[in-house]
């Protein structure tokens, strides 16, 4: 796992092997959660990992 340190209205790009270009900015920190920004195409699905890993589950 790569780790980073941003600040607020900070980002990051991952850049996917086929071009498409992914942007995380942090918006805000607060004292206990962090406010995300993703900035993606629409082809691009962004899902909670929490959420997929809902749906994943669902489907066993």
């Amino acid at each position: 796992m790569l780790v980073l340190s941003r600040r607020a209205e900070e980002a990051l790009v991952l850049v996917l092997p086929d071009g498409t270009r992914l942007e995380v900015k942090v918006l805000e920190l607060g004292r206990r959660q962090v406010r995300l920004g993703v900035e993606a195409p629409r082809r691009v699905a962004v899902w909670r990992k929490e959420l997929l890993e809902e749906r994943d589950d669902g489907e066993e």
